[in-house]
């Protein structure tokens, strides 16, 4: 492309592949595959400031600002990741310094985050809905290419609905695949469980939670989880009607049933 001079191809392309390239690289880093890596890097660097050099001489403000927030996220790493590409921007726009600052300080207070559990369940949620569409990915858009799966993911995120009608009642969630490593979000792709901690009844699904539990209604009725193991059990317990399902609460469950959590393999 950058010999037939298609340099806006390559700005589109190398723009929406950007993002997957820094979790081939951290995948990389953590298999310890060295050598690939100090590929990757030098070529995804001059690659970007190649792209970047484009979208400032081309004056695309949208796709300037998308490949800076992208770089910023190298900078826990790198503290100079950005300079090369904050140089050549300011050489044109010497006025978006500001937002610049403003990217890199937005970067670094998410990733600096003292304590992700602490917040509340619709503040993680807006964080992730926030990474999403910096990454390209709008969930709120119907005719987005991943709207359903992100979709999906968001309605999966908080069990409550399900959990509060029996204590025995567990969600294990196995995220699975490039956005939900992209976004590590827990409730994102993959195959879920649903478990009854007493009796080991086990359902898994790669859809909505809610249908899998209750499907009153809907084509499958009398085949879901509610029905199959729930409505005739003597040993149903609901929550308080004050509880509520948390990420931290969910951490600390992972870790008290990992025996029997490892023995579920789908």
């Amino acid at each position: 492309m950058t010999r037939d001079e298609q340099y806006h191809i390559l700005s589109d392309f190398f723009v929406d592949i950007y993002a997957s390239i820094l979790i081939f690289k951290g995948i990389h880093e953590a298999r310890g595959s060295k050598e690939s890596i100090d590929f990757l890097d030098d070529w995804h660097e001059r690659m970007s400031l190649l792209v970047m050099t484009y979208c400032v001489l081309s004056k695309d403000i949208e796709k300037i600002e998308k490949l800076y927030f992208l770089t910023a996220t190298l900078l826990k790493q790198n503290p100079k990741a950005t300079q090369p590409h904050r140089k050549m921007i300011l050489s044109t726009f010497p006025d978006f310094e500001e937002t610049l600052t403003e990217i890199e300080d937005h970067v670094i207070n998410l990733d600096s985050q003292k304590d992700f559990y602490d917040l509340t369940t619709e503040e993680q949620k807006e964080y992730f809905l926030s990474m999403a569409k910096n990454l390209g990915m709008d969930p709120d858009d119907p005719q987005g290419e991943h709207h359903e799966f992100l979709k999906i993911g968001f309605a999966n995120y908080d069990p409550t609905n399900i959990m509060k009608n029996c204590e025995h009642l567990f969600v294990h969630y196995r995220p699975g695949g490039i956005l939900a490593q992209s976004l590590r979000m827990h409730s994102l792709g993959g195959m879920h469980l649903l478990i009854c901690l007493k009796h080991k009844h086990i359902q898994g699904t790669g859809n909505l939670l809610i249908q899998l539990y209750d499907s009153t209604g809907s084509y499958d009725f009398g085949n879901s989880f509610k029905q199959s193991n729930c409505d005739n059990c003597t040993d149903c317990k609901p929550r308080e009607d004050s509880w509520s399902w948390s990420l931290k609460w969910y951490s600390k469950e992972v870790e008290r049933h990992k025996t029997l959590l490892k023995k579920y393999r789908f």
